[in-house]
């Protein structure tokens, strides 16, 4: 079984582990493992898991056909969302999912019935392939491109720094972009090390 991705839930400090095959385990603090199949044995949808962010106890995958959501202390899913297209990550941020798509950048305000896919609004037509939250910025990379600063409220984005990169990751409040050559650090979005 090769991991395909894998995210802490900081809330309970349980890994979340997925695989190529959609397999999915729950690696709690006392060692113990859930392992939940699922997902991975539901054909009514493709299993493939692109990203997964993981935030208050939410494992958000994003996935070919939207987004599904895994309750890490449940282990059990209590939404999934049908974008009706390639989802390449999202992430839960400040009442709002949002969910960079093949076909640009989608938000969801979490207290509508995002079931519903009119209560998706579209940001923008820009395809990234990772996004994060710093300094209470939505914050996207463009896969071998650069790293840029989405506007929420319009969808606007501004270049925060011109790459190519190929990896993105925030950490004790700092923010890592980088490839095979550099990392760069940022303590703001203004000063990077």
């Amino acid at each position: 079984r090769s991991i395909r991705h894998i995210a802490v839930d900081e809330l309970s400090n349980t890994l979340v582990v997925v695989y190529e095959n959609a397999n999915i385990d729950l690696v709690r603090p006392d060692g113990s493992v859930l392992n939940i199949i699922d997902y991975a044995n539901d054909a009514t949808m493709d299993p493939v898991v692109n990203s997964i962010s993981v935030v208050k106890g939410k494992a958000y995958m994003a996935t070919n056909f939207g987004l599904t959501v895994l309750d890490v202390e449940r282990g059990e899913f209590p939404n999934t969302y049908v974008l009706g297209k390639t989802t390449h990550c999202s992430i839960a941020w400040d009442g709002f999912i949002y969910a960079a798509t093949s076909e640009g950048v989608y938000s969801g305000n979490t207290e509508k019935n995002l079931q519903d896919i009119s209560n998706w609004q579209k940001l923008n037509n820009e395809v990234y392939t990772q996004l994060t939250t710093f300094n209470e910025a939505l914050i996207a990379l463009k896969a071998k491109e650069s790293v840029y600063h989405i506007n929420t409220t319009n969808g606007n984005s501004a270049l925060l720094r011109k790459g190519p990169f190929h990896f993105m990751h925030t950490a004790e409040d700092k923010l890592f972009v980088g490839n095979h050559i550099n990392i760069f650090e940022y303590e703001t979005l203004d000063k990077a090390t």
